[in-house]
């Protein structure tokens, strides 16, 4: 599990900039308009007896969405025993905190939604988002939510290892398959600027970097599962018009100072 004591440095606030961005004008499908996000002073909040903040209830607040069909207005007990041990600090009714909370809440232009969102699970949810470069194109999925480009990826399942869920994900969305002799390379661990980031439910993912090599011959790639399209898309043009989902031009920036 990743750690929560994650500081403003210069990567939380490279990733609050891109959350910034990715709200700008846009509203994640089943979430309040950006007007009803809950924005104000840290300090205003009132704590309860245990000195955990108590968050209002208002618009903001998102008990269920169309991507789950479970109704989850806070973790079950263990759940909150769990995400105390690992350091996150929990609200007055046993919610997750995210680790920039005090940040994005004195933000209007981020502020926060609150409850699970379209997050499965309390706290982080642990994502693969896989970069595949093959004769200098990179492999694009179009989503099905947003209607984004963006690396075709998502959630690693429990026990499962980061290497194996992204090469899952890309057959699942792409219809390709990296070759098994193709080891990756991590890019980044950590927070990322996802549209579906609630105050309780946040993504930390694991980008890695498959290279293919020239010779090898790969299909054309269709979309499938909660992809719509799916296409190589030159690196260059990328470079130029990094027009891609949440934090996924940013990521492609790591890959290709590695790449070089």
């Amino acid at each position: 599990m990743f750690s929560p004591e994650i500081r403003v440095n210069d990567e939380s606030t490279r990733q609050l900039d891109l959350m910034r961005q990715s709200l700008r004008g846009q509203t994640y499908p089943g979430y309040p308009p950006h007007e009803d996000r809950l924005v104000c002073a840290v300090d205003s909040l009132a704590r309860d007896g245990n000195g955990r903040l108590v968050v209002p209830y208002g618009p903001w607040q998102i008990d269920t969405h169309p991507n789950r069909h479970e109704i989850a207005k806070v973790p079950t007990e263990v759940e909150q025993e769990l995400l105390s041990q690992h350091g996150y600090e929990l609200d007055a009714v046993g919610r997750p905190l995210h680790p920039l909370f005090s940040v994005m809440i004195d933000d209007p232009t981020i502020g926060i939604v609150t409850g699970k969102g379209a997050y499965w699970r309390w706290g982080p949810n642990y994502t693969v988002d896989p970069l595949v470069i093959w004769r200098n194109h990179l492999l694009l999925i179009q989503r099905g939510d947003t209607g984004t480009w963006a690396l075709p990826g998502g959630f690693i399942d429990h026990y499962e290892l980061a290497a194996h869920a992204g090469n899952r994900e890309v057959q699942e969305e792409t219809g390709v398959k990296v070759p098994a002799n193709i080891e990756p390379r991590f890019v980044y661990q950590g927070l990322v600027a996802d549209m579906r980031t609630t105050a309780n439910a946040w993504a930390e993912t694991s980008a890695l970097l498959y290279e293919v090599p020239d010779d090898i011959e790969l299909p054309a790639p269709t979309g499938m599962d909660d992809a719509i399209g799916a296409a190589w898309v030159p690196l260059d043009q990328l470079q130029a018009e990094p027009q891609l989902f949440g934090s996924h031009a940013y990521l492609l920036e790591r890959a290709c100072r590695l790449l070089s």
